[in-house]
């Protein structure tokens, strides 16, 4: 279980077919870098903000169509790529804050 890895800084699983983050990525609290491009994923967990320290996201060119609430909890965020996916929502003002 990658929620497991506690002490974890940067991970890249791009090009692996994933469709699910699982709600255990907010055990990370480590973690600086998430790369997740170029999968099937359809939805970011709310846990995700639990990443404080997290810097880059990259989720581009997966297929997911909504935000969360949870982007607003990354206050240490520099670069988010969302880049080719489907959202048709609007952006939530907890990103205003990043």
């Amino acid at each position: 279980n990658v929620g497991n890895a506690t002490n974890l800084q940067s991970l890249s699983l791009h090009k692996n077919n994933i469709k699910v983050i699982p709600d255990t990525i907010g055990n990370l609290k480590n973690l600086v870098e998430l790369y997740l491009y170029e999968n099937q994923i359809i939805a970011i967990p709310k846990t995700i903000g639990n990443l404080k320290k997290l810097q880059t996201l990259s989720l581009g060119y997966n297929q997911i169509t909504a935000f969360t609430e949870g982007l607003g909890g990354l206050t240490s965020l520099n670069d988010l790529d969302l880049y080719h996916n489907k959202i048709n929502d609007t952006i939530p003002t907890s990103l205003n804050k990043l």
